[in-house]
């Protein structure tokens, strides 16, 4: 009621000046929410080669991984990362080459330890890695550019990232900052 005695108070110049500004406003409302969301989409869309889910149970922490975009890449060209900024005293101990996964384990004298764990990531299929993070301390890094995650419980590291379509998973009992290093210097033969 009261806004019926509103409106016949103004002339009908005037309501009918107000009903074009609020339709003009709502139209231009939309317009910006669609431009903005179908902006941000696109975006998302270039940038976001994998999917990550991370699942966290009481003492294990899941993370899947699932290429968002369908792939051209060839598991052949899966190339084999060359570790640089290594201790001096580490050495190769153990080496794995699979179809889609390679591992390589690098020992020394004094019982330090780093493994490296490279898989690729196909098509429709899920990666996954189970962690034990219970009491572990867990932080966000960047290894070349991309997100990662490393994971510290009883002086052991947890390191992983992806890259393109390869999911790295570095294991050791070195030092964090040295495993971070380790990571940001390995070159990948084929890239």
């Amino acid at each position: 009621m009261r806004r019926l005695i509103r409106e016949q108070q103004h002339s009908p110049a005037f309501n009918q000046a107000m009903k074009i500004l609020r339709r003009t406003a709502a139209v231009l409302l939309i317009i910006a929410i669609t431009s903005f969301s179908c902006l941000m989409s696109v975006e998302a869309y270039r940038t976001k080669f994998i999917d990550m889910v991370i699942r966290v149970f009481n003492d294990l922490t899941d993370y899947r991984f699932r290429l968002s975009e369908s792939s051209t890449s060839n598991i052949a060209s899966l190339p084999h990362p060359v570790l640089s900024n290594l201790p001096h005293s580490m050495y190769k101990t153990d080496e794995h080459n699979s179809d889609n996964s390679y591992a390589v384990t690098y020992e020394s004298d004094n019982g330090d330890f780093l493994d490296l764990i490279c898989t690729f990531i196909f098509d429709n299929t899920d990666t996954h890695k189970l962690i034990d993070s219970e009491n572990a301390q867990t932080a966000e890094c960047k290894i070349h550019g991309e997100s990662a995650t490393m994971i510290e419980k009883n002086d052991m590291i947890t390191l992983i990232w992806t890259h393109d379509h390869i999911l790295f998973h570095l294991y050791s009992n070195l030092s964090a900052e040295q495993c971070r290093t380790i990571a940001e210097y390995i070159i990948l033969e084929d890239f």
